[in-house]
């Protein structure tokens, strides 16, 4: 496919055209990789490399945000006297049917 290359500020710009973005999974704000190989101009997407520990980190932040979530809703069950695990009764409501 032909296309063409622009000025943009004092660096020149080119246009990936949407089909061979989304076959080389880039997307608006992802890193690439550009080298000359001979005569040629190569372009790479970059591949974020897994660390383990990060994404055990984050595990561990929603982990902590979920426990403060249980314990908020079991004061606001205490408060309202109701029995853990039990909501409280429907009303018959229109248009809501009971199960």
């Amino acid at each position: 496919m032909k296309t063409k290359v622009q000025k943009w500020g004092n660096s020149l710009g080119l246009r990936i055209p949407k089909i061979f973005a989304r076959e080389a999974r880039i997307d608006d704000g992802s890193s690439i990789d550009i080298k000359i190989e001979g005569k040629k101009l190569v372009i790479k997407p970059l591949r974020s490399s897994f660390n383990l520990d990060a994404l055990l980190a984050q595990v561990t932040v929603v982990y902590n945000i979920l426990c403060k979530i249980e314990k908020w809703c079991i004061l606001l069950i205490k408060e309202n006297k109701m029995e853990a695990g039990r909501l409280p009764e429907r009303r018959n409501t229109p248009g809501i049917r009971k199960v």
